[in-house]
């Protein structure tokens, strides 16, 4: 279990320069989305009894898309809210999730059953990724909302402000 920890947190590193040195026209979206199935692909290969390599397999990925799905996080959050409250919160409110995601999944663990925790896991992903998704598509310049340096809208288009869409 220490070998694979150790080699998950050595992937997550990759994730987080991978995510650094994307193609900007990219943008951001379609990376998160590949990043979130990474994740609930990861989860569910924890709920078959498991090999040491399938357990080493399931850390890589699990922490390599972590890792690399938060600059991508944080990028979003610091154009939607350009003075910076929310991404220096993200720091804090992932602490929180540290503390009470074992809390809960402790919670609904059954006799060393821990499918329910796999389950919920791969579920939260899954309506994390839908709701990102819908929020950021939602407006008419979902370009260059989820781009790096997208086009900057002209007139009749929108533009993500402070978590708000604004005509421009």
């Amino acid at each position: 279990i220490a070998w694979a920890l150790a080699a998950a947190n050595l992937s997550g590193v990759a994730g987080a320069a991978l995510a650094g040195v994307l193609p900007r026209h990219w943008g951001r979206i379609w990376p998160l989305l590949v990043s979130g199935c990474i994740s609930v692909v990861s989860f569910q290969m924890l709920i078959v009894n498991i090999s040491a390599l399938g357990l080493i397999v399931a850390a890589l990925a699990m922490t390599f898309a972590w890792n690399f799905a938060q600059p991508l996080m944080s990028g979003l959050c610091s154009e939607a809210e350009r003075e910076g409250r929310v991404v220096v919160a993200m720091g804090s409110i992932q602490t929180v999730g540290f503390g009470f995601g074992p809390a809960l999944a402790a919670s609904i663990l059954y006799e060393q059953n821990f499918s329910p925790v796999i389950w919920s896991a791969s579920a939260l992903i899954a309506a994390s990724l839908v709701v990102m998704f819908v929020g950021l598509l939602h407006s008419q310049s979902a370009v260059s909302a989820v781009s790096f340096d997208g086009p900057a809208p002209g007139p009749g288009r929108l533009r993500v402000l402070g978590g708000a869409c604004a005509e421009m």
